[in-house]
C-alpha cells in the first residue's frame, strides 16, 4: 500500500484546492487494499478530519507519511480504545471511591478552600474544557504564579516549580505521587480525555504552541502520557512535544498499555517513597 500511495502522491502537486479529489483517490486505494466500503466516506468521517486538520496545520509535510500513519490510522476511533478509556476509568472510579474521600477529608484539613481544583485545559480540536484535579496548592495559587516567575524550572511556556512554595504541605506529596491527577477519570467518562494521550496544557500556555507542535490536539489529551513515564518535567519542551507527535502518529493499544503499566509503577514507586519519608523519625 505504502509503494501506491508513494507513486501517486510523486504524480500529483497536492494544494488545498485539488485536497479533496487527492485525498478521496488515496482512501479508495485504502479500501481497495483491505476491502473497506468507500461509501460511507464523508466530511464527517473521523480519519478525513484528522487529515483535514493535519494537512493546514502543516502544508509541508508528505502527504503519503501521513496519509499512512494518520488518516489510514484508526485506533483512536476504535472500539479498543473506548473500551479502554470507559471500562477501567468506571471501574476505577468506583473503587477509588473511599480513596478519593480520605484524600478530600486531608485536604480540607491541611488548608482552607475545596478539595478539587478545576482549570480550563485545551483538549480535542483546540476545544475547551474544564480539568478536574485534587488541589495541592493554596487556594489563589494562580494568582500568584508571576509572583514566582523567576523560580520556573522548566523552558516553553509551561510553568512548573519542583518544591513550589505555593503547595500545601499534604498536597506537595499528592503532586509527587501523581494522586491529585485522580479525579479526571471523571473527565475521561465524560468524554473529554483519554486515559493515554498527550497531556492537556491551560489555555494560555497552549495558546503559545507552534502550529507543527498543535498537532498534539488532534487527539483527546490523556491522564498520563510517554512523557509522564519519560521523565516528564525532566525533559526539554521541544522533548515533550517530540514525544506527543510520534504518539499521535504510532499510537496502538499495545502501547497504550504499556503507558499505563508503566505509569501505574511510576505511581506506586512515588507513592511508597513519599510515604517512607513522612514515616521516617
Amino acid at each position: 500500500m505504502s509503494y501506491l500511495v508513494q507513486i501517486y502522491t510523486k504524480c500529483c502537486v497536492v494544494s488545498r484546492t485539488c485536497f479533496l479529489i487527492h485525498f478521496y483517490i488515496l482512501y479508495i486505494i485504502y479500501s481497495l487494499k483491505n476491502r473497506v466500503k468507500t461509501s460511507t466516506l464523508s466530511l464527517q468521517d473521523p480519519c478525513f478530519k484528522i487529515f483535514l486538520d493535519l494537512l493546514f496545520i502543516s502544508n509541508n509535510a508528505n502527504v503519503a507519511e501521513m496519509a499512512e500513519k494518520l488518516v489510514l490510522h484508526s485506533y483512536y476511533n476504535s472500539f479498543s480504545k473506548r473500551l479502554l478509556d470507559k471500562a477501567p476509568s468506571l471501574l476505577g472510579l468506583i473503587l477509588s471511591l473511599p480513596l478519593f474521600l480520605i484524600i478530600a477529608i486531608l485536604i480540607k484539613l491541611g488548608s482552607n478552600g475545596p478539595s478539587l481544583f478545576k482549570q480550563k485545559r485545551v483538549g480535542k480540536d483546540g476545544k475547551v474544557f474544564t480539568l478536574v484535579k485534587f488541589r495541592t496548592m493554596m487556594v489563589g495559587a494562580q494568582v500568584l504564579q508571576s509572583k514566582y516567575k523567576h523560580l520556573n524550572e522548566v523552558d516553553g511556556p509551561v510553568f512548573k516549580i519542583r518544591d513550589d512554595p505555593r503547595y500545601t504541605k499534604f498536597g506537595k506529596l499528592l503532586a509527587r505521587t501523581g494522586l491529585d491527577e485522580l479525579p479526571q477519570l471523571i473527565n475521561v467518562i465524560k468524554g473529554e480525555m483519554s486515559l493515554v494521550g498527550p497531556r492537556p496544557l491551560p489555555v494560555n500556555e497552549a495558546k503559545k504552541l507552534t502550529k507543527a507542535q498543535k498537532i498534539r490536539e488532534l487527539v483527546k489529551p490523556g491522564i498520563t502520557s510517554s512523557w509522564v513515564i519519560s521523565g516528564a518535567h525532566d525533559l526539554k519542551f521541544n522533548e515533550w512535544m517530540r514525544l506527543d507527535k510520534v504518539y499521535v502518529e504510532n499510537a496502538s493499544l499495545s502501547k497504550d498499555l504499556e503507558i499505563l503499566f508503566k505509569t501505574f509503577l511510576i505511581v506506586t514507586r512515588q507513592t511508597i517513597k513519599q510515604l517512607a519519608k513522612k514515616t521516617k523519625f
